[in-house]
């Protein structure tokens, strides 16, 4: 018994070439899948050849709806860019890629280390529907060990040694247990309103000897200019990224020599 269809095809050479094509179909729609985040892409720099979203080979699909906890639908990709910050900074030369040199406050412009992402401005929660990150005068079923530092009422130190504030309360990160900012009030030399912002508190370190709280990112000054929060009792996605990314700028663009290189 013969598998040959004809003279010149017979079933296993069919099989091989279906199995071809829907490699190749498996690869596109993958391919294509992938692109529901990121795409378009939009020319950077002085790119002024290229016109319009680039997409490449296969093209962006068509949007997905995700129906969110809240009731609100979510596209991917999406459909219309969020508003992001106007980036203060120009390239440093033509090409993709280039560095970008700042042309104003990087920390407040979102250039580099300080860039923030336009994530959904409200808090993150946990299962149960509360805000993960919640003061301790709210998160009441919490409170500091006695047998660890409680900062409250300690100077807050810049990186020039000047007082920036003074610690009112901790912040409470519901899923991991821990301290995630510290929440100070800035003096009246940084701010004649005494407004109240947040610390990251990987960026604290504490001196326990002489009672206070060091922050080597920023110099007091600087402190004037944190973000503000919306709501005084909770944090959202976006503006837990500003703050990490005013703070972590700060490592960069705090002091002039720390823009330069180390020889």
């Amino acid at each position: 018994m013969s598998a040959a269809i004809t003279g010149y095809v017979d079933v296993a050479q069919i099989a091989l070439y279906l199995f071809w094509g829907f490699f190749l179909a498996l690869v596109i729609y993958i391919r294509r899948e992938d692109k529901r985040e990121g795409y378009p892409l939009v020319a950077e720099g002085q790119q002024r050849f290229v016109q319009g979203p680039i997409e490449g080979f296969p093209p962006t699909p068509a949007p997905k709806f995700f129906r969110l906890k809240e009731g609100t639908l979510s596209p991917a990709p999406q459909t219309v860019p969020p508003d992001g910050p106007v980036v203060g900074a120009v390239p440093a030369q033509s090409h993709p890629g280039a560095p970008l040199i700042p042309t104003g406050d990087p920390l407040r412009d979102g250039v580099g280390p300080a860039a923030w992402s336009m994530r959904r401005d409200i808090p993150l929660r946990t299962w149960r529907g509360q805000n993960i990150m919640r003061p301790l005068r709210l998160a009441t079923d919490y409170s500091v060990s006695r047998f660890s530092t409680d900062p409250h009422g300690w100077p807050v130190i810049g990186l020039d040694g000047v007082v920036a504030g003074h610690v009112v309360d901790l912040w409470i990160d519901d899923e991991e247990n821990d301290t995630r900012y510290l929440e100070i009030a800035l003096v009246a030399a940084i701010d004649l309103t005494e407004r109240r912002v947040l610390v990251p508190h990987p960026f604290v370190r504490y001196d326990r000897r002489r009672q206070r709280v060091v922050v080597r990112a920023l110099h007091a000054a600087q402190f004037a200019h944190v973000p503000a929060l919306a709501n005084p009792d909770q944090v959202t996605a976006r503006e837990e990224d500003r703050l990490v990314g005013y703070y972590g700028g700060g490592l960069l663009y705090g002091t002039r020599n720390r823009m330069g290189p180390l020889l």
